[in-house]
């Protein structure tokens, strides 16, 4: 088949887009990099676009957002059920004549409608070159059958990001794709970081979080802080709300999210192999070593890995 170029903002079907194109017939989804296509890939994360560069894209929209975020299926037919938000709580305590305002971190009970989580489908994009040397960028290649939501989902990333997909068939595959290298964390530079200045360089990351949530994340990323990482490694692209805290000398790499509810993740993995995992493997897998759900026993989880 020759290359098919789709011009929309979305599409709801793969049928009229790939004619030609046979159910199990192996197809890529990419496109040719212009000047234009350039600039909007420096935006959504990617360097200087070496061969095997990779990257899962900044967040832009509706389908990048899925597509780094997950989402939820809210159940509205069904009777809600009681969760927890962990807030922050100001009170006055009283010790013989003296006051003393004392602020720590409750959890307070609210209804809300049962929620399914949909993992993130975690499509990346990789820069490589075409059999003719042209650089092209292109996601994994796909088995063509026109009910395949991970291929309408390629289809629909890419259109979501440069308004322009190109179905590329199996005998126009781009060449082998030479070893990947996963752009998606930015480590801060070595040195030991006092409290002020490391969350002066986190505020990026705490802005991510909503607003009734940022003084339990900022709480959570100064308790972790406290005990001295090795280094920082905050995500960029679509790991953006995310930072690793780095303790090498004991094996030990803590995950935290902006994001309320994803929980921390404790990892012990080296840290070369965790830079080059995909976001669904290193979140959504099964790598991680303990799950500590942000919840108000939170500190005392993480002060146990310590001990």
């Amino acid at each position: 088949m020759e290359a098919v170029a789709i011009h929309q903002r979305r599409i709801r079907r793969l049928g009229r887009h790939f004619r030609g194109v046979t159910p199990g017939q192996a197809v890529t989804i990419g496109l040719p990099v212009t000047p234009d296509v350039e600039a909007r890939l420096r935006l959504i994360g990617f360097d200087q676009l070496a061969d095997g560069e990779t990257v899962l894209p900044r967040v832009v929209g509706s389908v990048t957002r899925y597509n780094a975020e997950g989402k939820e299926i809210v159940h509205r037919d069904r009777p809600k059920e009681t969760v927890y938000r962990t807030v922050e709580w100001t009170r006055t305590e009283f010790h013989g004549k003296d006051e003393q305002e004392v602020t720590d971190f409750v959890e307070r009970p609210y209804q809300r409608y049962p929620r399914t989580p949909v993992p993130p489908p975690g499509v990346e994009l990789t820069s490589t070159r075409m059999p003719d040397g042209h650089r092209i960028i292109v996601s994994s290649a796909l088995v063509y059958a026109e009910e395949s939501d991970e291929l309408l989902h390629t289809v629909n990333l890419f259109l979501e990001l440069f308004r322009e997909a190109h179905v590329l068939g199996e005998e126009l595959r781009p060449v082998t794709l030479p070893p990947l290298k996963r752009l998606g964390w930015h480590i801060l530079p070595p040195g030991e970081r006092l409290w002020p200045q490391l969350r002066e360089e986190l505020a990026p990351l705490v802005q991510q979080a909503k607003k009734g949530q940022r003084q339990f994340l900022e709480y959570r990323l100064q308790t972790i802080a406290k005990y001295g990482p090795m280094f920082t490694a905050i995500g960029t692209a679509g790991f953006t709300g995310y930072v690793i805290f780095g303790f090498p000398e004991q094996d030990l790499y803590i995950l935290e999210s902006a994001y309320y509810g994803n929980a921390t993740y404790v990892l012990r993995e080296d840290w070369a192999r965790l830079s080059q995992l995909t976001k669904a493997e290193l979140v959504h897998g099964e790598l991680h070593d303990l799950r500590l759900v942000h919840r108000a026993n939170w500190a005392e989880d993480i002060r146990s890995l310590f001990d």
